[in-house]
């Protein structure tokens, strides 16, 4: 069951969250949309006391959550993006 659009970034951070099992300074969670032809969603986070990137796996469930807030932001325009 797909939850309610206005819940989708709170699933989207409680699952970078729950990935999570260390110290960490930032999280990332990036949808890579070319063209709307292919779509790759990935993420990281960066540890608090090396400052690297450590890939964090990302399940189709959340791409598709992911591809649905994009939808929904790009519904009536492009910009709209940007401020979602």
């Amino acid at each position: 069951m797909q939850p309610d659009i206005k819940s989708i970034p709170q699933h989207l951070g409680q699952y970078l969250y729950q990935q999570i099992d260390e110290p960490w300074f930032e999280a990332q969670l990036i949808l890579d949309c070319e063209n709307n032809n292919v779509l790759e969603c990935k993420a990281h986070f960066i540890k608090t006391d090396d400052k690297t990137r450590h890939a964090i796996a990302v399940s189709e469930n959340i791409t598709e959550l992911f591809k649905t807030l994009f939808d929904h932001a790009i519904k009536n325009e492009v910009e709209d993006w940007q401020r979602a």
